[in-house]
C-alpha cells in the first residue's frame, strides 16, 4: 500500500469498502451496519443443492420476453426488458497465455432487467448468451435465487437453478465503518478509506410494465425537478484467479455476461434515482496465471489485512496503463474472488482514485448488490447510520398494498442493503445526495439526449395532520426521468396507525390526484403510510409518506426565550443544553413554522450520525425558493439568533429580513461548518415575528433559532413580560402605569419597580401591603421577613422593633422554639425561638422539600414527600412545668398514623400525629408510656381540606397535670392523666415522623411552627388561629396592645382650611389618621410611622366640605 494512504484519519479521499473475515463466518446480531440475512438462516460455506431444469429460452435477443422457472416445487415467471450497456469505448480484452492481450467482439446487447408475475416484490436481472441465461432473482430477506446453464449440458436449455453459492449467508461480524467525509458535494481527492461491513444482497428495481398511459388522470404538468441523465463509464477487471477458479471455470462467456451484468444492477439502482446512466467501457478478463499483472496484489478485499494495498495496486496499475485498459472510464471495479465483501475510494468518480474492488464466490453476486454498494460510495454515500439518518425509509408493508393497520416500519436503503433492508433503487436521502455530487461532476458524464423509458422515483414525503383530514400532494416532489407526466394511485388504503388513505381525483396543481389522510380518532403520534407514483408509460415506483400527527404548535407569549432545533420531525432533538430545545421542521404549523413563495417546497434535512456534528447541526431546514419563517410573539423587542450550515453539504448565502430591522447577508459554508447569525432589537409590533429568507445560491440551510425578548415595545416604562404575566397584555387596562390595578395605593408602574403583584396587595403575604411596605416602613415587599431574622416585618411592627436590623427582635416571653419554614430550600429549618440553633430542624431521612406557592404564613412552607423528615434538639427543658405547641399542617394523603412534631423516649412520648382523619395529641405518662387525646372525627382533618391549625398545651402543679388539645382554635380535649413532670426526649423532636414505628413518615406541608414553656390560653390560640387565616404569625398574634394616642394641639387656619394637631409615637409604631363628620363613616386619610416623638400633622383643606370634622388616631 503506497505510504500516502491512511484510514479515515486522512484527511481527503474515503476508501469505504465490505468485508467477510477469511475465517469461518459467523453471523452478528445487533451491529450498526447489518449486512447480513435473518440468523435463522444456517451458515456454511458449501454451496447449496442445485435443482436442473430445461427452460423454453427464447430465440435471438429479443426486446423483451416471459420464462418460467422452476424452483422448489413452484414456478416463477419472470418478465424481462432489455436494458443497453454498451457503449463507443466498449471492449471485451482478454489476456492470455504469454500475456498476449486479443481484444473480442461482445456481440449484441444480452442484457435484461424485469419483475417476477408471482412475486411482486421480486426483482430479476439477467443476461441471456450462447450458453443460456445467467439470472439473479431477488427476494428481499432471503437469498438470491441463481439461474445459469448447466457446464458441458447437451442442451442449451438445461439450467442450474440453486441459492446463491457463497452468498449473504458467509457473513462475518460487521464492523462499525469510519468515514471522514459523506458529503453529497465533491471533496478533495486523496487516499482516505473506509470500509463497507458484509455481504449485500443483491437487487434491482421491481418496474412495473404498464401498457397504458395514467388510467383516469387529468394530470397536466410535469415534476418540478427537470431530470438530465448524464452517462458515466464503467471499467471491469476479472484476474486469473477469479477466472481459473470454479467461480467462472475458465469460461469466457460466464465472465462476459458477468461483467455484463455490471451495468444492469447499477442502472436499476442510479438511473431512476439520480438520472445516472452507465455504459461498459474496458472489461479485461486476464485468463493466464502467470502473465497476470496483479494476481499477486489484488488478491483481497473488504476488511481483509492486505485489502487496502489490494485497492492501490489495482488503482495503481489501471492509472499507469491507459495504453491497456484505456483512461476513459469514470469508475472502475475489480473482482476478487472472495466471500462477499468490498472496498471503494469515496467521492471519487472521475478522480485519480476512482476504483473499488468487489468479492464474490460466484459468478454474479459481486456484480449486483455489492457493487452498487461499493460505488455508493464512489458517489461519496456513507453507510446507514442506526439513528434513521440520511439513508432512512421503510419499504410497503406489502407489494399489493396494505389495507389494515399494523406491520413493521423496516427501513431500506442500498448503503445498508442486507436482510429485510433490501432495496432495489436509492432511498430518498441516497438519491438526493448522489444527485447533487453528480451536479458537481457532469464534466465527468456525457448527457444522454434521448433516453430510453425511464421509471420515476418516489421521494419520501413528510406531512403533519392535527386531527383532521389533509390532502397531500405526494408526487410534488417526485421526479421522472423521462421528465414525464405523473401521477399518484393508491398503494396502501390504511397506514400502519389505521388511518384511512383515499384518492382525492384531480385536486392538486395541473390536475393531479392528492392522497387524502383521514388520521385515527384521538391519536397522536408519527405513522406512514405509501403510495404508487406513475408515469405516462404506465411504469411506476412506490412512495414512502410520513405524517406527524400532532396538533398545531402552540407558543407561550408570556416566555422571554424560545430555543428550536431545527430539522425533520422525527430526527434526533438537541439535548445538551441547559436551555429546552424544541423541534420546528416543515411539517410544523400554527404558531410558528416556515413557508415558501417559490415552487421548491421547504423541506428537512436529516444527515444521519455523523462524527463531529452534534444532534442540533446533523439536521436542518433547507431552503432553495424565498419563504418566511414565521412565529407568534408578544408585542416586544427581540433579539435572533440563526445557526447556518450543512453536516454535509455546501451551504449557500441566505439574506434574512426581520420585520423592519436592516437585512443581513450570511456567508457561503463548505461541508460541517456552522455560523451563528444574529439580529438584534427586531420590534414586533402585531403579535407576530416574520423573517423573510431569500436564497443567494443553490440552497440554504438552517439549523437553529434563538429567540429572546429584551426590550418595552410600547415605552410605557413597564417591561413587556411583566405586563403580560400580570395583565395579558402589553399594556394594563388603561394602557396607562399609572393605574393601580390592585387598589393597594401602589400604582403599576411602582409595583412594576418594586417587584410586586399588581394584583395582589400583599405580595409576600405578611399582612403588610405592599404599598405600607415601599412607602413607609421601606420593607422589602417581596420577603415577609426583610431582615431574616425569623420574624415576619409585621410581627416585628407588632412588637414595635424594626423589621430592617436582624439584631432588633420582637421580645417574647417562654418562646422557645419557632420555625417559620421560609428557608424555601436546603436541609435546615431554623430555629428562631431562645433554644437557638441548639433546636434547628436538620436533616433525619429523605430529601426535605419546601414550597412557595402552597404555604399558609409567610415566603414558604415545609413540604415533605412521606419519606423525609427533620429532627431537632428539645427546645422544652426538663424543668418546665407548662408548654405550647403550635402549627399548621396541610395532609396530601389520608389514612395511617403519621408524625407531625413528635418527641420519643425517655420515656413515653410527647407532641403531635395525625392518625386518620383525626389529630392525635400525645403526653406522656406516668406508666411510662403516653396517652393520647384526639380530635373529634366528626371536624376531620383530610387531604382535601387544606390547612389546619392543631396546638398542645400542658401545665403541671407538681401534683397534678392538665392536657389540652386545639383544632382550628377551638379546645376539643383535656386530660388530666399525663405526667407531672417533663422528661425531655432522648431524641428530641422529629419533625414529619414518628420513629416509634416503620411507615411514620408525613406527607404534606408544615407551617409557622412554635413552642412556649407556658400555657398558652384558649384565647391566645384562638387568636392565633385568626391571624393565621390572613397570613398572620403566631408571634403576631401574641403582640401586646399599644395604646392609641390622643391627638393634642388642634388648630385650625381660618384662611386655608387647613387643620393642624400632634400625637406622640413610638418607635416603629404605625398610625393610621381617620376623619369622619358624624363618628360613624371614617376616611383613612394617612399612615405615618412613629420615630419616638410627637408627630406634627397636617389636614389640608380639612374644612372645605364640611362645617364638623372629626378625627382619630390609632
Amino acid at each position: 500500500m503506497n505510504t500516502n494512504i491512511a484510514r479515515a484519519a486522512s484527511a481527503a479521499l474515503t476508501i469505504s469498502c465490505l468485508y467477510a473475515e477469511p475465517s469461518q463466518p459467523q453471523i452478528s446480531e445487533g451491529c450498526d451496519c447489518c449486512f447480513h440475512p435473518s440468523a435463522a438462516k444456517s451458515v456454511t460455506n458449501h454451496a447449496p443443492a442445485a435443482e436442473e431444469h430445461l427452460l423454453a429460452l427464447p430465440d435471438g435477443l429479443p426486446e423483451s420476453f416471459t420464462l418460467q422457472v422452476p424452483f422448489e416445487g413452484e414456478m416463477l415467471t419472470l418478465r424481462l426488458e432489455k436494458n443497453e450497456i454498451f457503449g463507443e469505448n466498449t471492449r471485451f480484452l482478454i489476456a492470455g497465455a504469454g500475456g498476449q492481450i486479443t481484444e473480442i467482439d461482445p456481440g449484441p446487447e444480452r442484457s435484461y432487467l424485469g419483475t417476477v408475475a408471482e412475486h411482486s416484490d421480486f426483482a430479476v436481472n439477467a443476461v441471456l448468451f450462447e450458453e443460456g441465461l445467467i439470472a439473479n432473482i431477488i427476494r428481499p430477506s432471503e437469498e438470491p435465487i441463481t439461474v445459469k446453464p448447466v457446464e458441458n449440458a447437451p442442451a442449451r436449455s438445461l439450467h442450474s437453478i440453486q441459492l446463491e453459492s457463497g452468498s449473504d449467508r458467509t457473513a462475518s461480524a460487521p464492523q462499525a465503518a469510519t468515514l471522514s467525509t459523506t458529503g453529497s458535494s465533491p471533496v478533495q481527492d486523496g487516499p482516505e478509506e473506509a470500509q463497507s461491513l458484509g455481504p449485500i444482497m443483491n437487487s434491482v428495481f421491481v418496474m412495473s410494465l404498464g401498457s397504458s398511459a395514467l388510467p383516469s388522470s387529468t394530470a397536466t404538468l410535469p415534476p418540478s425537478r427537470v431530470m438530465e441523465i448524464y452517462e458515466y463509464e464503467i471499467g471491469v477487471e476479472i484476474g486469473s484467479r477469479a477466472f481459473l477458479s470454479d467461480t467462472y471455470n475458465s469460461n469466457l462467456a460466464t465472465a462476459q455476461a458477468s461483467a455484463q451484468s455490471v451495468i444492469g444492477n447499477l442502472d436499476a439502482r442510479y438511473l431512476r434515482s439520480a438520472g445516472i446512466k452507465h455504459r461498459l467501457g474496458t472489461v479485461m478478463i486476464r485468463t493466464d496465471a502467470a502473465t497476470d499483472p496483479l494476481r499477486d496484489s489484488v488478491t483481497a478485499t473488504g476488511g481483509a489485512a492486505n485489502a487496502s494495498s489490494s485497492l492501490s495496486a489495482f488503482r495503481n496499475y489501471w492509472n499507469s496503463n491507459a495504453a491497456e485498459v484505456g483512461s476513459t472510464h469514470d469508475l472502475a471495479v475489480y473482482h476478487v474472488r472472495s466471500n462477499p465483501s468490498g472496498l471503494a475510494y469515496v467521492n471519487s468518480v472521475g478522480t485519480s482514485s476512482r476504483y473499488a474492488t468487489c468479492g464474490g464466490n460466484g459468478a454474479t453476486s459481486w456484480a449486483d448488490g455489492t457493487l452498487a454498494h461499493e460505488f455508493g460510495h464512489s458517489w461519496s454515500l456513507g453507510h446507514y447510520d442506526s439513528n434513521k439518518g440520511t439513508y432512512y425509509e421503510s419499504k410497503p408493508r406489502s407489494n399489493s398494498g396494505s389495507n389494515s393497520a399494523g406491520g413493521s416500519d423496516v427501513f431500506v436503503c442500498v448503503m445498508h442493503g442486507g436482510g429485510d433492508h433490501n432495496i432495489g433503487r436509492l432511498s430518498t436521502g441516497e438519491a438526493n445526495q448522489v444527485y447533487n455530487v453528480r451536479q458537481g461532476k457532469r464534466n465527468h458524464g456525457t448527457l444522454v439526449t434521448n433516453p430510453g423509458p425511464i421509471p420515476p422515483f418516489g421521494h419520501r414525503d413528510e406531512a403533519t395532520a392535527s386531527g383532521s383530514p389533509i390532502n397531500i400532494d405526494v408526487v410534488a416532489n417526485d421526479y421522472d426521468g423521462n421528465n414525464d407526466i405523473l401521477d399518484v394511485r393508491l398503494l396502501d388504503t390504511v397506514s400502519q396507525k389505521g388511518a384511512s388513505i383515499s384518492l382525492s381525483a384531480g385536486t392538486g396543481p395541473g390536475g393531479r390526484n392528492e392522497i387524502t389522510y383521514t388520521p385515527p380518532a384521538n391519536f397522536s403520534g408519527n405513522d406512514f403510510f405509501h403510495y404508487t407514483v406513475c408515469d405516462t408509460t404506465g411504469r411506476t415506483d412506490w412512495g414512502a409518506v410520513y405524517v406527524s400527527n400532532i396538533p398545531p404548535a402552540t407558543v407561550d407569549l408570556s416566555r422571554t426565550k424560545y430555543f428550536y432545533d431545527i430539522g425533520t420531525f422525527d430526527s434526533p432533538l438537541f439535548t445538551n443544553s441547559a436551555d429546552p430545545y424544541e423541534r420546528i421542521s416543515d411539517v410544523s404549523s400554527g404558531d410558528f413554522g416556515f413557508t415558501s413563495a417559490g415552487p421548491n417546497p421547504v423541506e428537512s434535512r436529516d444527515r444521519g450520525n455523523i462524527s463531529g456534528v452534534n444532534e442540533m447541526n446533523r439536521d436542518h431546514i433547507r431552503m432553495r425558493s424565498p419563504g418566511t419563517f414565521h412565529h407568534k410573539l408578544a408585542r416586544g423587542i427581540y433579539n435572533l439568533l440563526f445557526t447556518i450550515g450543512d453536516a454535509t453539504e455546501n451551504s449557500n448565502s441566505i439574506r434574512l429580513t426581520a420585520e423592519s430591522a436592516p437585512s443581513l447577508t450570511t456567508g457561503n459554508h463548505t461541508p460541517a461548518t456552522f455560523t451563528n447569525y444574529t439580529i438584534n432589537n427586531v420590534r414586533v409590533e402585531d403579535g407576530e415575528l416574520n423573517v423573510d429568507i431569500e436564497n443567494l445560491g443553490f440552497s440554504s440551510n438552517i439549523t437553529r433559532i434563538v429567540i429572546i425578548r429584551v426590550g418595552d415595545v410600547d415605552d410605557d416604562d413597564l417591561l413587556d413580560l411583566w405586563e403580560l404575566q400580570h395583565f395579558g397584555d402589553i399594556t394594563t387596562t388603561s394602557g396607562l402605569p399609572s393605574e393601580d390595578a390592585d387598589d393597594d395605593l401602589l400604582t403599576d408602574l411602582e409595583e412594576h419597580n418594586a417587584g410586586t403583584d399588581p394584583n395582589n396587595p400583599d405580595t409576600d403575604g405578611d399582612t403588610l401591603s405592599d404599598a405600607d411596605e415601599v412607602l413607609f416602613y421601606l420593607t422589602d415587599p417581596t420577603l415577609a421577613d426583610s431582615d431574616s431574622d425569623g420574624f415576619s416585618d409585621a410581627t416585628e411592627l407588632a412588637y414595635r422593633v424594626s423589621p430592617l436590623d436582624p439584631a432588633s427582635k420582637p421580645s417574647i416571653p417562654n418562646l422557645v422554639a419557632y420555625y417559620p419554614f421560609d428557608e424555601a430550600t436546603g436541609t435546615t429549618a431554623k430555629n428562631f425561638g431562645s433554644a437557638g440553633s441548639a433546636a434547628d430542624g436538620e436533616q433525619n431521612q429523605g430529601t426535605i422539600g419546601w414550597t412557595t406557592t402552597g404555604q399558609m404564613i409567610g415566603s414558604s412552607s415545609l413540604d415533605l414527600d412521606g419519606s423525609s423528615s427533620l429532627v431537632a434538639g428539645s427546645a422544652i427543658p426538663s424543668s418546665a412545668t407548662e408548654f405550647t405547641i403550635s402549627l399548621w399542617v396541610n395532609p396530601d394523603t389520608d389514612g395511617g398514623f403519621k408524625g407531625i412534631f413528635v418527641g420519643r423516649d425517655n420515656p413515653g412520648n410527647w407532641g403531635i400525629n395525625i392518625e386518620n382523619s383525626h389529630a392525635d395529641v400525645r403526653y406522656a405518662n406516668s406508666a411510662g408510656t403516653s396517652l393520647g387525646v384526639d380530635t373529634p372525627n366528626t371536624d376531620p382533618i383530610e387531604a382535601t381540606g387544606g390547612w389546619y391549625h392543631v396546638a398542645q398545651t400542658w401545665s403541671s402543679t407538681g401534683s397534678s397535670t392538665t392536657g389540652k388539645a386545639y383544632l382550628n382554635g377551638n379546645l376539643v380535649g383535656t386530660t388530666t392523666s399525663a405526667r407531672t413532670d417533663f422528661t425531655q426526649p432522648t431524641l428530641g423532636f422529629l419533625i414529619g415522623d414518628d420513629n416509634c414505628c416503620g411507615g411514620r413518615e408525613f406527607n404534606g406541608q408544615i407551617d409557622d411552627l412554635a413552642v412556649f414553656t407556658r400555657a398558652l390560653t384558649d384565647d391566645e390560640i384562638a387568636n392565633a388561629f385568626t391571624a393565621g387565616q390572613t397570613g398572620g404569625t403566631i408571634i403576631a398574634s401574641l403582640a401586646p396592645v399599644f395604646p392609641s394616642p390622643l391627638p393634642s394641639d388642634l388648630t385650625i387656619d381660618p384662611q386655608t382650611g387647613n387643620v393642624h394637631f400632634s400625637f406622640d409615637t413610638d418607635p416603629f409604631g404605625t398610625y393610621r389618621i381617620y376623619r369622619s363628620p358624624n363618628l360613624i363613616n371614617w376616611t383613612l386619610l394617612d399612615t405615618v410611622l412613629g420615630d419616638g416623638t410627637p408627630y406634627p400633622y397636617i389636614h389640608v383643606d380639612g374644612f372645605t366640605d364640611d362645617p364638623v370634622q372629626f378625627y382619630r388616631v390609632e
